[in-house]
């Protein structure tokens, strides 16, 4: 069988394991996972009785993106919560080789929070279930992380969906012209203006938190993708969550048709008695970033849509424009 890792990689991930576990009997699977910033391949050591995955990350996102922010994340919250014994992990670095932008990491084989809502569409009690424990994988981070008062700098977010709105510019013409976005936009800049200097919690963002980053296994639940780099609002990683599952979510279905408060909706419900009604931040700071990134979601979508238009898409945008509607009118 022809390895399907480049001969560089794979000699440097073999000097890695070698110097943390010593024997030489990593065999090579034939899997490898493309994305947008890195490639995946295997190895797994029936000594060890264990699979590795060796990420390798293309130069366009290396030295000067993701590669370091997700080695340091990684090298700072694995022994964190590692110590807890709560179940709330991130995945293990056996080592780097900075010069190839590789990590070698553990694998952990389980299914993402997104599979896990897909294959319960009728057993609702496991997708809260499973959306409690990442509203409690959220509280482990954050408590893990460094936590701090800071003003709400509204002209960050700002800032933020004029960039979006200018790299898609056509969608941003086209969305001009619908009532609903463009009420959205209003509100925000009514919220950006009001919210502006209020005092909150601010700590590191996971700067990925979708439900396609989070794994749920019986006996533990995994953060992976972590950049872990800026000081945000506390809000910043809850807000991106809870607009994925409210766009998607199927019921009640009342809430697919009229705008329904946020704080009626069960998965809303579920997240904040993960994460811990006594810590859950300031409610009108984390409406104002579901907004933000309803908006700024929207823009991307619209784009996608006008390119493709897949069936799925559209079901999105449907969710994204009630959700617009429900912060606005509710």
């Amino acid at each position: 069988m022809t390895s399907p890792i480049p001969g560089h990689i794979e000699e440097a991930a073999r000097a890695i394991l070698g110097d943390r576990f010593g024997g030489t009997d990593w065999d090579v699977k034939d899997r490898r996972i493309a994305s947008r910033k890195c490639d995946l391949y295997f190895l797994d050591s029936k000594a060890e009785k264990r699979i590795v995955v060796l990420k390798s990350y293309r130069d366009d996102v290396g030295l000067g993106g993701a590669f370091p922010a997700q080695r340091d994340a990684l090298l700072k919250y694995h022994p964190l919560m590692k110590g807890t014994d709560s179940g709330f992990m991130v995945p293990e670095l056996y080592g780097h080789d900075d010069a190839q932008r590789l990590l070698v990491m553990e694998w952990v084989e389980a299914p993402t929070l997104t599979k896990v809502l897909v294959l319960n569409l009728v057993n609702r009690w496991r997708q809260f279930e499973a959306i409690k424990l990442t509203g409690g994988w959220l509280r482990r981070f954050h408590q893990a992380a460094r936590t701090e008062l800071k003003p709400f700098d509204a002209d960050h977010f700002r800032a933020l969906i004029a960039r979006r709105a200018d790299q898609h510019a056509d969608a941003a013409k086209r969305l001009a012209r619908d009532s609903v976005f463009q009420a959205g936009m209003e509100r925000f800049e009514e919220g950006s203006a009001a919210l502006d200097g209020r005092m909150g919690r601010h700590t590191m963002s996971h700067g990925d938190f979708t439900p396609s980053n989070i794994l749920i296994s019986p006996r533990r639940v995994i953060g992976i993708d972590i950049w872990g780099r800026k000081q945000v609002p506390i809000c910043t990683d809850m807000a991106r969550m809870i607009t994925y599952l409210l766009t998607t979510d199927l019921l009640p279905l009342r809430a697919r048709f009229q705008p329904m408060p946020v704080e009626e909706r069960p998965w809303w419900r579920a997240f904040v008695n993960g994460y811990g009604p006594d810590l859950f931040p300031d409610g009108d700071i984390l409406k104002h970033l579901i907004l933000f990134q309803t908006l700024a979601r929207w823009l991307t979508l619209e784009d996608r849509i006008h390119e493709r238009d897949k069936p799925f898409d559209n079901w999105r945008a449907a969710g994204l424009r009630l959700l617009v509607r429900s912060l606005v009118e509710a």
